[in-house]
């Protein structure tokens, strides 16, 4: 049966490559591999000192230059056959699904930008309400370095000791704007 991911393996050959593919014949001296791909990692880093790196694990179709979809490998090749990890065969599933539809990277780019705006939808926004007397007490807290929480402020649990002295310091002077249109009144 092809495409049983419980074939694929990771395939180590002699002479470095590492290839990807589903197992579907092995004999005594071969290997026959249903689409090979050679999986190659880039290393990148910010510049030659940097301790931080990203690793790519980039895919081709080994036999892309071919008619064929199966691939004969000598064991004489071979120097370790092994499972892949799940991240591995999702890769190399996408790999697959990308050479088999030309539209399947827009299509795909379509499904995420939509999952994107459905997720945009279910955000709730909430309006906050702020009377100008709130907002005095907030500014109040913050100059004598005391936390607030506006729920408190709103339900009026502040100290009132603390906003007569924060009034009585207020002075009106010529440049000091006591139009309170511009809070919503």
């Amino acid at each position: 049966m092809m495409n049983d991911k419980s074939a694929y393996r990771v395939i180590k050959l002699v002479n470095g490559q590492d290839i990807i593919g589903e197992i579907v014949e092995s004999t005594s001296k071969a290997l026959s591999i249903f689409r090979p791909f050679e999986m190659k990692v880039l290393t990148l880093s910010e510049n030659e000192n940097s301790l931080f790196q990203t690793e790519l694990l980039l895919m081709r179709n080994w036999l892309k230059f071919s008619e064929e979809l199966k691939g004969i490998i000598a064991k004489t090749n071979i120097i370790l056959v092994s499972k892949p990890k799940d991240s591995i065969i999702k890769c190399y599933e996408e790999e697959k699904k990308k050479e088999d539809d030309p539209n399947y990277i827009s299509d795909r780019k379509q499904e995420l930008l939509n999952e994107l705006e459905e997720n945009n939808e279910e955000t709730e926004e909430y309006e906050i309400m702020i009377d100008p007397e709130s907002i005095e007490q907030i500014l109040y807290n913050i100059l004598k370095n005391k936390s607030f929480n506006i729920k408190d402020i709103n339900d009026g649990s502040e100290e009132e000791s603390s906003e007569e002295d924060f009034k009585e310091t207020k002075e009106t002077t010529d440049d000091q704007d006591t139009d309170h249109d511009m809070f919503g009144y």
